[in-house]
C-alpha cells in the first residue's frame, strides 16, 4: 500500500504462525473465530498486538461443537458486563466495555425472506439458531433430538417404507467388529421435490465381519443390481479388515467390491479422505430426522437397533462428547450418519442435494 502498510493473509490452524514476524501486527481480523484452537488468541494472537496496542476484529458462529467456542462465549460475555444480551429482530444484540464491543444479528435481517424460510424447512431448530441466528447454545440431553418415535407425519416411523427391487441400494456401513451395522435403504423424492432417505432394513450383527455382512446383503436381497454405499473412512484404511490374500491384508472396501463383483453387481463408493466431524454428521442427521426426511420401517430388527440408538444415546454431561459408557449403542446411527452427511450435509447457507446419484 501507498502508505507502508502491508496485509497478510494466514491461516491460523496453528495459531503460533502469527508469531515472529519481522514487522509488528497493528491490527488483524479473525475469522470464525469458533474455528480456532482452544487458548489462540490468549496465548499467540493477543501477544503479537500488544506491542502496538492493536486492534482486532473477530467474527464466527458461536458453535458449541467447536474447540474455540468456550473463549468466543467468554470474550462475547467480557464485552457485554458478564451477561450476552438477547438479540432482537432487526436490532441485533449491542454490549461494549473499554476495551471491547460486541454486536451480532440475524440472518434474517439481510437475507431473503424466501431463503430464510427455505433454510428453516430443511434445519433443525437448533441447528438455525446457531448458525442463522448467532445463539449461544447449551449442549445438553439426547444426541438426536431431531428423532420422533412416532408414525409419520408426525415422525420417522412408517410401514409404508418398504424395498423395491427396481431401486438402487443406498447403504451405509460402520466397520465395528461386534457389533457389525449397516443400514440399508432408497432415495426419494417426496411431493415437495426433496429428496428423502427410506431406511427398510438394518443389520445389527456380532461377531462378524465385512466378508459376511455383504455377502449377507446380497442373499437378501437377490434382484437388485445397482448398490452405492458411503462407508466411514476405515473403510479404505486397514484397520477392521482380518483377512489376508497375496498381497497382504486387504481394506473393507476391497473385500465389499469382491463379493460385489463375484455377484455380479453394479456397486459404487462414495470416496471420502477423511470421516466428517462428529458434529456435522450428527447436525446433519437431526435436520433430516426433525423434517421426516428420514422415514424407517419399526417392523425391521435392525432398523429397531437403530432407533434404540436414537432414543437413548445422549451427552456426557457438562461437555458435547456422546456417552459411550454401552458399547453397543453408537454405531449403526453412526453409519447412518456417514451417509446423510454426504447428501445432506448442513452449511452456512443451504442444505445441498448436489451428491445425490439419481
Amino acid at each position: 500500500m501507498r502508505n507502508g502498510s502491508e496485509i497478510h493473509c494466514i491461516g491460523l490452524d496453528k495459531a503460533a504462525r502469527i508469531e515472529g514476524r519481522t514487522k509488528s501486527w497493528n491490527g488483524c481480523h479473525l475469522a470464525e473465530f469458533g474455528d480456532m484452537k482452544p487458548g489462540s488468541w490468549s496465548e499467540n494472537i493477543r501477544p503479537v498486538l500488544a506491542d502496538t496496542l492493536g486492534s482486532a476484529i473477530i467474527d464466527g458462529v458461536p458453535d458449541p461443537f467447536k474447540s474455540g467456542y468456550s473463549g468466543h462465549k467468554r470474550l462475547a460475555q467480557h464485552a457485554c458486563g458478564g451477561s450476552i444480551p438477547h438479540t432482537e429482530v432487526y436490532d441485533g444484540a449491542y454490549g461494549e466495555n473499554k476495551e471491547w464491543a460486541f454486536y451480532t444479528w440475524f440472518s434474517s435481517d439481510v437475507l431473503p425472506a424466501n431463503e430464510i424460510k427455505a433454510i428453516k424447512e430443511e434445519t433443525d431448530p437448533q441447528t438455525f439458531r446457531i448458525e442463522y441466528e448467532a445463539s449461544f447454545e447449551t449442549i445438553a440431553g439426547r444426541v438426536y433430538y431431531g428423532f420422533t418415535p412416532d408414525y409419520y407425519p408426525n415422525g420417522n416411523l412408517c410401514k409404508d417404507v418398504k424395498y423395491d427391487e427396481n431401486l438402487p441400494i443406498r447403504m451405509c456401513f460402520d466397520f465395528n467388529v461386534s457389533p457389525m451395522t449397516a443400514v440399508l435403504g432408497h432415495v426419494k423424492k417426496n411431493k415437495k421435490g426433496e429428496y428423502e432417505y427410506h431406511a427398510f432394513k438394518g443389520y445389527f450383527l456380532k461377531n462378524s465381519n465385512t466378508k459376511q455382512l455383504t455377502e449377507r446383503v446380497l442373499d437378501d436381497f437377490p434382484n437388485t443390481r445397482e448398490f452405492y454405499l458411503t462407508p466411514c473412512q476405515s473403510s479404505i484404511a486397514r484397520q477392521t479388515s482380518q483377512e489376508m490374500n497375496k498381497d497382504g491384508y486387504r481394506t473393507d472396501l476391497n473385500i465389499i467390491k469382491e463379493v460385489m463383483r463375484e455377484g455380479k453387481r453394479f456397486f459404487k463408493a462414495a470416496k471420502r479422505s477423511k470421516n466428517p466431524l462428529e458434529h456435522k454428521a450428527i447436525r446433519s442427521m437431526n435436520s433430516m430426522l426433525y423434517n421426516n426426511r428420514i422415514l424407517m420401517n419399526p417392523d425391521d430388527m435392525g432398523i429397531k437397533e437403530l432407533m434404540s440408538d436414537l432414543e437413548q444415546l445422549t451427552y456426557k454431561e457438562g461437555t458435547s462428547s456422546i456417552d459411550d459408557s454401552d458399547k453397543m449403542r453408537n454405531h449403526i446411527s453412526k453409519a447412518l450418519s456417514y451417509l446423510t452427511e454426504y447428501y445432506w450435509p448442513v452449511k452456512t447457507n443451504v442444505v445441498a442435494n448436489n451428491n445425490i446419484i439419481v
